[in-house]
């Protein structure tokens, strides 16, 4: 397992001193030195709270898929609670492709479009007329 995942099921009150462990020696954390102290404590305060939130606001199982998918809060759970409907899709879209079956592939497109775009972070500003 990935050494970041595991911190995802840490008690939210040891969740700063993870976070400090995690980021010691990150590129992130060797730029909080070079910044004014009040900055600097603002930036750490901005990150703790932040955590806390998400993990008030999430389950480990839903932190986890956040992280492996490479994306924020919202747009993660997303797929998260999707993840059956969109995986049945894809595949359908997948073997349409295999046996060349336009028809079949414009049909999984739509569907794939339909599943998705009621999520602000994947839809489209402007939808083809057709």
């Amino acid at each position: 397992m990935h050494p970041l995942i595991e911190p995802l099921d840490i008690q939210v009150d040891k969740l700063a001193a993870t976070l400090d462990e995690v980021l010691k020696n990150t590129l992130w954390k060797r730029t909080l030195v070079r910044l004014k102290e009040s900055q600097r404590n603002l930036e750490l305060a901005l990150l703790a709270s932040r955590a806390n939130w998400l993990w008030q606001n999430t389950t480990v199982t839903q932190r986890e898929a956040c992280f492996c998918s490479g994306l924020g809060r919202a747009p993660g759970l997303f797929i998260h609670e999707q993840l059956d409907s969109l995986v049945e899709t894809l595949s359908s879209l997948q073997a349409a492709v295999t046996a060349n079956d336009s028809q079949g592939v414009a049909d999984s497109a739509i569907r794939l479009a339909q599943l998705i775009i009621p999520e602000r972070f994947y839809s489209v500003r402007n939808l083809p007329d057709n």
